[in-house]
């Protein structure tokens, strides 16, 4: 049967102290045994501030209801003791957070503290986010690497609590919001059983024990009479990090051991991992860590971020671009520097050149330089079918005069393989008169002189033929 929420205030009434402040309750948010949480809307001296609060109302639900108008909180006489040691308490803690939540971001910051309608209210920061419960019910358990990113900032703020002589007691799923419903970001939004801390052999009377939820709270937290110690936080992180990373919520303290956590966790949980779930989950005295200090030591060493997929194929691409390298035409001749005797034509694969470093044009060997121009020509008229040292591409020489377009090339003989010649650009600086020469020679005939040496040739190879046939003749006769 649903419950009536006969005690919670309306959605559009206000809640004043009588003086500047002021809060539209908009809606509600959640609530416990001790306190009511709204979504507010602030005012401050009338005027409407543009942003979203928490408010957190003390009502203890068992024994208070509200009055006739429907804002205050009543109390009866037989109930007033309790209901206001249980109201000083809250104040005492709520002071004590407004100090301490600006000391870490995974704490949530207590801006105002005000008396109103018998009781009193805290505004706290709204965060966007939703609770870790609700996370691990939708995505089911976590990574161990996730896990640990929400363990350790919420271990640091437990410590900001400890040194300043306070404990928590209040470790659950729902009070732990992910903000931004990002992984790594928690907050511990609620303190209503925040506690000081008591001397060394000390314990305290709490009337039914301090509120607890099943899975998170140590077997001490359900005893009347208690000594407050960190301890008792450092069991309830270890639960936490075994519901993370089991996606289940753990038994009772009375019945958690050694055996049940292992068979929990992921088999891929490493082994430290899962040593200090087990010493965290120990009963008091008996292994389990005194501070948070301890449990964090026993934790693996956080890892460091390794750059994501969408970064890697950049770095990729900037070294396939310095690979792509090479000097462009001319700028050899732009730096005055001679042409190496071989360059790679644009296109063929290169040796890598690292990304980090910047090419840099090749500088030519010492040990051989380039011919001189002069020779080059000479060269070219003693022999025109032989090729010119070229550099680079084929087509286009670097380090050596370009061709005049007027120049004209060697052109093989009809009915021979042009292919088979090799062509080379003329240099630019050879005499007209030359080129005259070289295709009159193209087109010479053979001459008497080659015809009449043929014909000497052809006798005395018959005169040497016969004078061995004689010769055999004498022999065998």
């Amino acid at each position: 049967m649903k419950e009536k929420l006969t005690f919670i205030l309306p959605k559009g009434s206000k809640v004043t102290d009588m003086g500047e402040l002021e809060y539209r309750i908009e809606g509600l948010i959640g609530y416990d045994s001790n306190s009511i949480t709204y979504a507010a809307t602030p005012f401050i001296m009338g005027k409407e501030i543009n942003h979203r609060v928490v408010l957190k109302e003390f009502f203890l639900k068992s024994v208070c209801k509200r009055g006739a108008d429907g804002m205050k909180m009543m109390i009866s006489p037989d109930d007033a003791h309790k209901v206001l040691r249980h109201m000083k308490d809250f104040k005492m803690a709520a002071v004590a957070m407004k100090e301490l939540s600006c000391k870490h971001s995974a704490l949530a910051t207590i801006r105002h503290i005000i008396d109103a309608n018998n009781t009193i209210y805290c505004e706290m920061d709204h965060i966007e986010g939703g609770s870790l419960r609700e996370w691990v019910e939708h995505n089911g358990g976590l990574k161990e690497r996730e896990a640990l990113r929400i363990v350790r900032p919420l271990a640091q703020a437990l410590q900001v609590l400890h040194e300043g002589n306070w404990a928590y007691l209040n470790l659950t799923p729902d009070n732990i919001i992910l903000s931004g419903n990002e992984v790594g970001k928690p907050v511990l939004t609620d303190f209503d059983e925040a506690r000081e801390l008591t001397p060394q052999g000390q314990h305290i009377h709490v009337d039914g024990g301090i509120s607890h939820v099943i899975g998170f709270a140590p077997v001490e937290q359900y005893n009347e009479t208690l000594s407050i110690s960190p301890a008792m936080d450092v069991y309830s992180l270890g639960a936490i990090l075994l519901y993370m990373l089991s996606g289940r919520v753990p038994p009772l303290a009375f019945d958690v051991n050694e055996e049940y956590i292992i068979r929990a966790v992921p088999i891929d949980t490493r082994a430290s991992t899962c040593n200090a779930i087990v010493a965290a989950m120990k009963p008091a005295g008996e292994g389990r860590p005194k501070t948070i200090a301890e449990l964090l030591a026993m934790l693996p060493e956080e890892e460091e971020e390794k750059p994501t997929a969408e970064e890697e194929p950049e770095e990729l691409e900037e070294l396939e671009l310095a690979d792509d390298y090479l000097p462009l035409e001319g700028e050899y001749e732009a730096e005055g520097n001679q042409a190496p005797e071989a360059v790679a034509a644009v296109g063929q694969p290169q040796p890598a050149i690292p990304a980090e470093e910047k090419p840099v044009a090749a500088t030519p060997p010492q040990e051989k330089p380039a011919p001189e121009k002069r020779e080059m020509e000479d060269t070219a008229m003693d022999s025109p079918s032989v090729a010119m040292p070229q550099y680079g591409p084929p087509v286009t020489t670097i380090g050596a005069t370009p061709v005049q377009p007027s120049a004209p090339q060697y052109e093989a003989p009809e009915g021979e393989d042009a292919n088979a010649t090799v062509v080379r650009e003329a240099p630019s600086a050879a005499p007209k008169h030359i080129w005259e020469e070289m295709e009159k020679m193209k087109e010479r005939k053979p001459s008497a002189d080659n015809s009449m040496g043929r014909s000497l040739l052809w006798v005395a190879l018959i005169t040497f033929i016969v004078v061995a046939i004689m010769a055999a003749v004498l022999i065998f006769s």
